[in-house]
């Protein structure tokens, strides 16, 4: 299982966290998705494949936020 960051801004509240998650959900290869609003955060745990990664920031671009994979993240 592989392991990556994404940065977001604009999802500062429990409604924002509670979207993100809600939506990654439905990601093929997603494992796990925990968004930390206090460290505009996104955690993700998933199989290593790069699609799961361009998924989550495709999602969250489309739900109104800015993500952006950490750099050690390979869809960065």
């Amino acid at each position: 299982m592989a392991k990556a960051l994404i940065d977001t801004n604009g999802a500062n509240c429990p409604s924002c966290r509670r979207a993100i998650e809600h939506c990654a959900r439905r990601l093929k290869g997603l494992k796990a998705c925990e968004v930390d609003i206090s460290t505009r955060e996104i955690h993700v745990d998933y199989d290593g494949s790069e699609s799961v990664i361009e998924g989550i920031v495709d999602m969250v671009d489309k739900l109104g936020y800015d993500a952006t994979p950490r750099p050690e993240s390979p869809a960065a």
